[in-house]
């Protein structure tokens, strides 16, 4: 299994980050509301972050939030969003959350093994469109040099 470091996750899957933070939150006696907040006050600038921030700002003034968790295109994310607004309303998470973490978890392996498998294809595309054309001209280049030098004396 691969070893993610903080700084991967919150690149590569940013709810796999935020899961895992508050997991680990949670697992050590902190409420819901008091780590959502401590993550939200580190500063990572991802898209996931600011629809947090913008989800807890409109918890905490109770609006609601089902027309933002609608624009979430992610099921990973809307799903997340989802049991967040279970614990805001105080039931636990905790094992729902560690459940999320592991498929999104295998979700992101599994989409960095198709991006992996694709890559020596993506490679071989300027090999195809440079080298082999330049190869072709250099194969190619005294034949036709020399053909149209013998159409030239006919």
């Amino acid at each position: 299994m691969v070893d993610w470091t903080k700084a991967h996750m919150e690149n590569i899957a940013p709810p796999l980050y935020v899961a895992s933070h508050l997991q680990l939150e949670l697992e050590n006696g902190h409420s819901f509301r008091e780590s959502l907040q401590r993550l939200l006050s580190l500063s990572h600038d991802n898209d996931f972050q600011t629809l947090l921030q913008e989800w807890s700002v409109r918890k905490a003034h109770n609006q609601s939030t089902r027309s933002l968790v609608k624009t979430v295109k992610s099921p990973y994310r809307r799903t997340l969003l989802d049991l967040f607004d279970r614990a805001w309303s105080g039931e636990p998470i905790l094992e729902p959350l560690h459940s999320l973490k592991e498929e999104i978890l295998a979700a992101t392996e599994s989409e960095l093994d198709q991006f992996i498998a694709t890559l020596p294809f993506r490679a071989m595309i300027p090999l195809l469109l440079l080298q082999f054309p330049a190869y072709l001209l250099l194969l190619l280049g005294p034949t036709l040099a020399e053909l149209s030098r013998s159409l030239g004396t006919m």
